[in-house]
């Protein structure tokens, strides 16, 4: 297993309510950082929820549940975009465009391993997710008379 040097610091994301500081652990690009988003029972930021961020901009990228739980798994999917060749300068509808489709071959690649690893009998949380968009997506088009 690759051994990593970890560095902390706070990062400001962009929420819906304003800007908002939160600990964050460094990747190796230093554009792209994994924020611990959580809160503790007063409020306080603690470690858990993870979100991967885009530091310039402030922008989380959109990793779902299971992963965004785990922190070994967005460590992997940090490390693997901090190495890919991105254009962490561009401004965010460039940089969707371009970090996107990895963004979702590394949640494809992660929904796989949530799928091999959960026991039998049992519904992988990958699976549901897929499942609940998959019924919104179908709910949403019902709605709009299609």
């Amino acid at each position: 297993m690759p051994e990593f040097t970890v560095h902390f610091s706070l990062v400001t994301i962009q929420e819906s309510t304003g800007p908002a500081q939160y600990p964050c652990e460094h990747t190796n690009n230093p554009a792209l950082v994994i924020a611990a988003c959580g809160s503790d029972s007063n409020g306080r930021p603690a470690f858990g929820a993870w979100r991967l961020v885009h530091v310039p901009s402030g922008l989380t990228l959109p990793i779902p549940v299971p992963h965004c739980d785990d922190i070994e798994t967005l460590r992997w999917m940090g490390n693997q975009l901090a190495n890919a060749d991105i254009d962490w300068t561009a401004d965010a509808a460039v940089l969707a465009k371009t970090a996107g489709p990895i963004v979702a071959d590394l949640i494809r690649q992660a929904d796989e391993t949530d799928q091999a690893t959960t026991p039998p009998g049992e519904l992988a949380t990958s699976t549901l997710r897929q499942i609940c968009a998959a019924n919104a997506r179908v709910l949403a088009k019902e709605s709009n008379g299609g």
